[in-house]
């Protein structure tokens, strides 16, 4: 093992300075192959690098993607495209939040959801609900549930498909957002399998007569058996 990796170190040295002899930035085509150098030669960042010539228009999520080592050298949030590269920053560079958050520029139409998911440590930063995308919503419930009382509003919540999401992701804050109205039954084995401790508050027989949903029951409700099994074998006569 060691053997190979000396191998692949003298590999990288070799082809390091192979490349510093024969890189030439002048006939390099900057305008079409700046994102391949970002990707696939970001180990050499130091020797291609050139802010005046990158194209940051066409390629700047590979520089967030593959070089965000390198964030402090190439970042411009005057140079680099928002439009397109607003959800690499998110993904890749969440550690230099601070010094590339712009509410204004951010994307928030296509990357609001992985705001949520990957920059959710600066949620009180960076959340506005004015501009956060509305149809990302169920990406808030998944990773910023500890902000549930800031974010949560029951009339912009797709309740429809993502009913599922409230007891899986934000069992800790049933009392807040639970309604048997607009709660979809259709996903009430999950009320079976996180909030079996809130029985007494969203059993209903009715809602549980399929086999794969009393298996949920008798899984994850079973300390609670003398609430529900009465009631469920009346619902099945």
């Amino acid at each position: 093992m060691p053997c190979n990796k000396n191998l692949m170190d003298e590999f990288k040295k070799k082809f390091k300075e192979r490349f510093e002899q024969e890189w030439d930035p002048e006939t390099f085509d900057w305008d079409l192959q700046s994102y391949t150098i970002a990707k696939y030669f970001s180990e050499y960042f130091d020797c291609w690098w050139d802010p005046e010539k990158f194209d940051y228009y066409g390629s700047s999520p590979y520089l967030a993607e593959y070089c965000s080592d390198h964030f402090h050298k190439w970042w411009d949030p005057d140079k680099y495209s928002w439009s397109v590269g607003s959800c690499s920053l998110a993904t890749h560079c969440s550690e230099y939040f601070y010094s590339w958050w712009d509410p204004d520029r951010f994307n928030w139409e296509e990357a609001s959801c992985v705001l949520a998911i990957a920059c959710s440590d600066y949620f009180h930063v960076w959340w506005d609900p004015e501009k956060f995308n509305m149809e990302d919503y169920d990406c808030l419930v998944q990773t910023c549930s500890e902000y549930f009382t800031v974010w949560w509003d029951p009339d912009r919540f797709d309740w429809e498909s993502k009913s599922w999401m409230l007891p899986m992701y934000a069992h800790q804050h049933f009392d807040i957002w639970w309604d048997p109205k607009r709660f979809n039954w259709e996903h009430s084995y999950y009320l079976a399998w996180h909030c079996s401790k809130f029985i007494k508050k969203w059993w209903n027989p009715k809602y549980f007569q399929q086999p794969y949903v009393i298996k949920k029951l008798f899984e994850y409700c079973r300390p609670y058996k003398h609430i529900w099994l009465p009631t469920l074998s009346l619902a099945k006569q």
